[in-house]
């Protein structure tokens, strides 16, 4: 059963990043019925309702996911930015945090500043140009 949810999931991938959304929705939603304690199953249904942008189907996939699997880091981020996208940035930024979790763990959390007086620094754009600019 595992070899075969994970093959339909692989499935259910490709038919999302080829955006055909309504048919791996429909797949998704047959494999979550037929495996329903499966989180990834789960996750790609939230990722194809997300893709559609119907935000509040995708967030309960997404609980879904995280009810069976609390450290999905997938399900995790990508709820995070529908928090970001509807306007609730304390807990979108919060949860966006995930992605930079290491197998499955939460992220550790960074260290405080340390004085930088005298120190050379160097800043990296993490995200798209965009997101640089915005909260440069």
């Amino acid at each position: 059963m595992r070899e075969t949810v994970a093959s339909t999931n692989d499935d259910l991938r490709t038919l999302a990043e080829c955006g055909a959304l309504l048919p791996a929705e429909a797949a998704a939603r047959r494999a979550t019925e037929a495996a329903p304690a499966h989180a990834e199953t789960w996750a790609v249904l939230g990722n194809a309702l997300h893709h559609q942008t119907r935000l509040a189907d995708a967030m309960h996939a997404y609980q879904r996911t995280l009810a069976l699997q609390p450290h999905h880091v997938g399900a995790r981020c990508s709820a995070a930015m529908i928090h970001l996208a509807q306007g609730d940035l304390a807990t979108g930024f919060a949860g966006f945090e995930w992605r930079r979790s290491r197998h499955g763990h939460p992220p550790e959390p960074l260290p405080p500043p340390a004085s930088l007086a005298g120190q050379r620094v160097t800043l990296t754009a993490e995200q798209g140009l965009g997101d640089t600019i915005q909260f440069a």
